[in-house]
């Protein structure tokens, strides 16, 4: 936004705003259009910009500085100043990671397609819980304010009701997340610190290690904490542990039945508290509305008393990071000790060994949640069958561990 547009909005508001008004509206306009290109505010008249802003700075003076505050509408000449040819979805929030590409999302959802948005960010003062002073946010902060203007493809009155709910269970969940963050990253550390103190797990230590240095590997900026949650077994069942949920996972303080567990058919239910595994990675069933639309990755860490028999679970969701994607398989840990495993034990020779992790390196790592047996023996260069046996069966074992784990959903 040019500064004379600027002086112009500040004009309007000085001739049509009471004293008090004016105090707060000057920062506001300052900062309303100042990430919209000049070109994207040709085609609208000074008097609906100030319309447009005056209207959601009415939203932000009934911010409290902890309820989000949303207003979706279609602009009218009579009620708001302005009107066009798009609906409108006005946002005052805590500003916090997440916001934009989440919100975008609701709408991708909602089959909406997205006209214009703005994001200015504030500093503000409360004062008897309302906003007594207003500045220009350096930065983003979770002590600061994010106002979001959205205009969207038009529509009805009565169809406005949908897509401000949809807005507001992502903001809730967004806040659940943000809000549990730290205490999601001491619950994994807790599980570790967990791991180490056990003395009656009925893994090798090799396999306990590989655990922990994954677990470890997570916390290392390569996972998106979501959710978390501990289980408890009662007679055969699982149970959430009340209070313990955290991120999307929170619970409402009451012990309940995991029912997508008692869902499972009863052999995959014993098959689950089978103390050989300690870690179960896969794909949830449950799209995230957070960050980025994709299936949350799931994780299960199961709890052993002092017998070595399984007695409950850690479940942690989210998404992995970028920097994990960009990984080879062999530089991760657990799936770096299952290659070697597996290639050691195929006893291949030397060259199609080189061709197998070759062919790992192209699935990258994320494709081994996926793997089936024709995937293994279906490299560029042709390798023996008998020799691939041993490769087979590992696989069919892990593939088997896989599948059980992607039927558990998040409940």
């Amino acid at each position: 936004m040019s500064k004379s547009l600027y002086k112009v909005l500040l004009g309007i508001a000085n001739k049509t705003l009471n004293k008090k008004e004016q105090t707060l509206i000057n920062p506001f306009l300052q900062n309303y259009y100042s990430l919209v290109d000049n070109d994207d505010l040709v085609e609208y008249s000074p008097e609906s910009l100030f319309a447009t802003a005056y209207t959601h700075f009415k939203t932000l003076l009934k911010y409290d500085g902890e309820r989000s505050q949303i207003h979706a509408y279609t602009p009218t000449l009579e009620e708001h100043g302005y009107d066009g040819d798009y609906s409108v979805i006005d946002i005052v929030t805590r500003d916090k990671p997440f916001l934009i590409d989440s919100i975008q999302m609701a709408f991708v959802r909602q089959h909406l397609s997205i006209h214009f948005v703005t994001h200015p960010i504030y500093s503000y003062q409360l004062k008897n819980k309302k906003v007594s002073a207003l500045d220009i946010a350096a930065e983003s902060s979770a002590n600061n304010v994010s106002v979001i203007h959205i205009e969207f493809d038009r529509l009805p009155k009565e169809k406005l009701g949908s897509v401000k709910a949809e807005i507001k269970r992502v903001l809730d969940q967004i806040e659940q997340v943000t809000g549990d963050w730290q205490a999601m990253l001491k619950a994994a550390t807790k599980i570790i610190q967990e791991i180490q103190n056990s003395r009656a797990l009925p893994q090798t230590v090799e396999e306990v290690m590989e655990t922990i240095r994954f677990l470890e590997w997570l916390q290392n900026k390569h996972f998106t904490f979501l959710g978390y949650r501990e289980y408890e077994v009662r007679n055969g069942d699982l149970y959430g542990v009340a209070n313990s949920g955290l991120g999307v996972l929170r619970d409402n303080g009451q012990s309940e039945i995991s029912k997508s567990f008692a869902k499972l058919p009863e052999h995959l239910r014993a098959e689950s508290l089978r103390p050989s595994t300690l870690l179960f990675f896969s794909k949830s069933n449950n799209l995230s509305i957070v960050h980025r639309p994709a299936y949350m990755d799931f994780i299960s860490i199961k709890r052993f008393n002092d017998k070595g028999q399984v007695v409950g679970e850690h479940r942690i969701l989210g998404l992995m990071t970028a920097a994990a994607y960009r990984l080879m398989p062999q530089e991760i840990p657990l799936l770096s000790h299952k290659i070697e495993e597996i290639t050691t034990g195929a006893k291949l020779p030397s060259n199609s060994s080189k061709v197998m992790l070759n062919r790992f390196g192209q699935w990258r790592w994320m494709s081994f949640t996926s793997m089936n047996v024709m995937s293994c023996v279906s490299l560029q260069e042709p390798i023996p069958l008998k020799p691939m046996l041993p490769v087979i069966f590992t696989f069919l074992k892990t593939v088997t561990i896989i599948k059980f784990a992607s039927v558990l959903m998040i409940t």
